[in-house]
């Protein structure tokens, strides 16, 4: 969500005051974001054969967590 208001919300902003610096700065947010969409492809690509599982935010390494039961 941050990444679509900075990044989708100022590039809105940017267009309608045709300010390109802070375009830039949008896109810039933008690609920030793009870690936060990688976790939320690898989540939705991730297949099990198991009834249950639970994603958790991994405690101190980037990324998450399958917990299988």
């Amino acid at each position: 969500m941050p990444t679509l208001v900075l990044g989708g919300g100022v590039a809105v902003v940017a267009v309608m005051v045709n300010q390109l610096l802070l375009f830039f700065l949008a896109e810039y947010m933008i690609l920030s974001g793009g870690g936060d969409f990688l976790i939320i492809l690898k989540s939705m690509l991730y297949h099990t054969d198991k009834q249950e599982s639970v994603y958790c935010d991994h405690p101190y390494e980037c990324g998450f967590v399958v917990f299988e039961k």
